[in-house]
């Protein structure tokens, strides 16, 4: 598999400011959502920045990255959080 991330040079913090570009093989990460639900969640893995707004779906938002590559961390981002909430409920925010 030979997708990569590409960046734009900063952080997209929800906003549309950037435009997708082609190939059309690359979607801007700010518009995926990753299916979880929990507050205050904050993952850096380098350039994709992870994050969750007040009552709204967690965001991945950095930049551009390949559809396969999106998908494939939402997936891992979404097993990995669920399995967190599972095995400790200190983790669980109250409502």
């Amino acid at each position: 598999m030979d997708e990569s991330i590409t960046s734009l040079g900063k952080p997209v913090k929800g906003s549309s400011e950037f435009k997708p570009s082609p190939p059309e093989k690359y979607i801007y990460t700010n518009m995926m959502n990753v299916g979880v639900s929990a507050t205050d969640i904050t993952i850096d893995f380098g350039r994709i920045v992870v994050e969750q707004r007040e009552g709204g779906p967690v965001n991945v938002g950095y930049g551009q990255i390949s559809v396969v590559m999106a998908k494939q961390t939402a997936r891992l981002l979404r097993d990995t959080l669920d399995n967190v909430l599972k095995n400790d409920p200190t983790n669980i925010p109250e409502k």
